[in-house]
Protein backbone atom coordinates (compact mmCIF):
# COMPACT_ATOMS: atom_id res chain seq x y z
CA UNK A 1 0.00 0.00 0.00
CA UNK A 2 1.26 3.46 -0.87
CA UNK A 3 0.13 6.31 1.32
CA UNK A 4 0.08 9.79 -0.15
CA UNK A 5 -1.99 12.79 0.77
CA UNK A 6 -3.87 13.78 3.90
CA UNK A 7 -5.62 11.36 6.26
CA UNK A 8 -7.28 11.58 9.62
CA UNK A 9 -5.31 9.79 12.34
CA UNK A 10 -7.76 7.58 14.23
CA UNK A 11 -6.15 7.70 17.66
CA UNK A 12 -6.02 11.45 18.22
CA UNK A 13 -8.28 12.50 15.33
CA UNK A 14 -5.52 14.69 13.93
CA UNK A 15 -4.65 15.20 10.30
CA UNK A 16 -1.57 13.38 8.98
CA UNK A 17 0.05 14.32 5.70
CA UNK A 18 1.84 11.52 3.83
CA UNK A 19 4.36 12.16 1.06
CA UNK A 20 5.14 9.12 -1.08
CA UNK A 21 8.41 9.07 -2.96
CA UNK A 22 7.10 6.30 -5.18
CA UNK A 23 3.45 6.62 -6.11
CA UNK A 24 1.32 3.62 -7.08
CA UNK A 25 0.96 4.75 -10.69
CA UNK A 26 4.76 5.05 -11.00
CA UNK A 27 5.26 1.60 -9.44
CA UNK A 28 2.66 0.02 -11.72
CA UNK A 29 4.27 1.60 -14.79
CA UNK A 30 7.72 0.33 -13.77
CA UNK A 31 6.37 -3.18 -13.12
CA UNK A 32 4.73 -3.21 -16.56
CA UNK A 33 7.97 -2.08 -18.18
CA UNK A 34 9.97 -4.79 -16.40
CA UNK A 35 7.42 -7.48 -17.26
CA UNK A 36 7.66 -6.49 -20.93
CA UNK A 37 11.46 -6.69 -20.78
CA UNK A 38 11.29 -10.10 -19.06
CA UNK A 39 8.90 -11.40 -21.74
CA UNK A 40 11.26 -10.24 -24.49
CA UNK A 41 14.22 -11.92 -22.81
CA UNK A 42 12.24 -15.13 -22.30
CA UNK A 43 11.36 -15.14 -26.02
CA UNK A 44 15.07 -14.96 -26.85
CA UNK A 45 15.82 -17.82 -24.45
CA UNK A 46 13.02 -19.89 -26.01
CA UNK A 47 14.43 -19.33 -29.51
CA UNK A 48 17.89 -20.34 -28.33
CA UNK A 49 16.56 -23.44 -26.58
CA UNK A 50 14.76 -24.52 -29.73
CA UNK A 51 17.62 -23.92 -32.15
CA UNK A 52 20.83 -24.91 -30.39
CA UNK A 53 22.20 -28.36 -31.18
CA UNK A 54 24.67 -30.21 -29.02
CA UNK A 55 26.54 -32.88 -30.94
CA UNK A 56 26.80 -36.20 -29.14
CA UNK A 57 28.99 -39.12 -30.09
CA UNK A 58 27.15 -42.15 -31.41
CA UNK A 59 28.04 -44.32 -28.40
CA UNK A 60 26.15 -41.89 -26.11
CA UNK A 61 23.10 -42.14 -28.32
CA UNK A 62 23.43 -45.90 -28.28
CA UNK A 63 23.61 -45.93 -24.50
CA UNK A 64 20.47 -43.83 -24.22
CA UNK A 65 18.46 -46.28 -26.31
CA UNK A 66 19.83 -49.48 -24.72
CA UNK A 67 17.31 -51.72 -22.95
CA UNK A 68 17.67 -52.17 -19.21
Amino acid sequence: MVRHGKERHDYQNTEVSWVAHLKKADIDAKVMLLETEIDQLQDKVDVLNNTIKIPLPQFVLDLSSAAD
